[in-house]
């Protein structure tokens, strides 16, 4: 008997996670593809125009020259798509209500952005020290890292918010 009992939250757990996961697949695709249909530009001036100062580079547009070789800002560079997965990750779940799912949402997207302008000069740094490729480099690894960082701060802190204790509690 218990055993079947245990056998059934096993299937209920992964029926509940394959749930979560069309879910999140589903958002993420939708604003994922939104971002080819949204202008940026005002977005992707502000990073290069602050990142340029801050180093201190030429820039043009949305290009920014490190040794003469041009950087470009692109959609990718403004910290929406980490964003996206953020809202993904946050509007798939049950838990919690949609008001402090809101909430968590703008908060962490804020500091996502903030970070992101920041990470971008990091990215410009090590093209400034090891070259362009350096930086397309350390721009792909480090929005990965900054994407890992972001989901494990919401995961860690939603916990102790909500005093749920493992993932499955969202579900």
């Amino acid at each position: 008997m218990k055993k079947n009992k245990e056998k059934l939250s096993k299937k209920e757990k992964r029926k509940k996670s394959v749930i979560f996961l069309l879910k999140f697949f589903l958002i993420f695709s939708v604003l994922h593809y939104l971002i080819y249909l949204i202008d940026t530009d005002f977005l992707q001036q502000f990073i290069a125009d602050f990142a340029s100062n801050a180093l201190n580079l030429p820039s043009q547009g949305l290009f920014i020259y490190i040794n003469a070789q041009p950087f470009f800002i692109s959609k990718s560079c403004t910290g929406l798509i980490s964003s996206f997965i953020l809202a993904a990750i946050i509007f798939s779940l049950k838990k919690p209500e949609i008001e402090k799912k809101i909430a968590m949402y703008l908060a962490g997207t804020i500091i996502l952005l903030i970070g992101n302008v920041f990470r971008v000069i990091f990215v410009l740094w090590m093209g400034i020290l090891f070259g362009i490729q350096a930086a397309e480099l350390t721009h792909v690894i480090s929005w990965f890292a900054m994407s890992a960082l972001i989901i494990a701060l919401w995961y860690y802190s939603s916990l102790k918010l909500l005093k749920i204790k493992n993932f499955s509690g969202f579900l």
